[in-house]
């Protein structure tokens, strides 16, 4: 589970990374 939570939360910080690269 734990794991599950911090893919998810590494998702999230991926994609606000790309949003900020554009």
């Amino acid at each position: 589970i734990l794991l599950l939570l911090t893919l998810g939360l590494i998702y999230e910080w991926i994609q606000g990374g790309l949003e900020w690269a554009e």
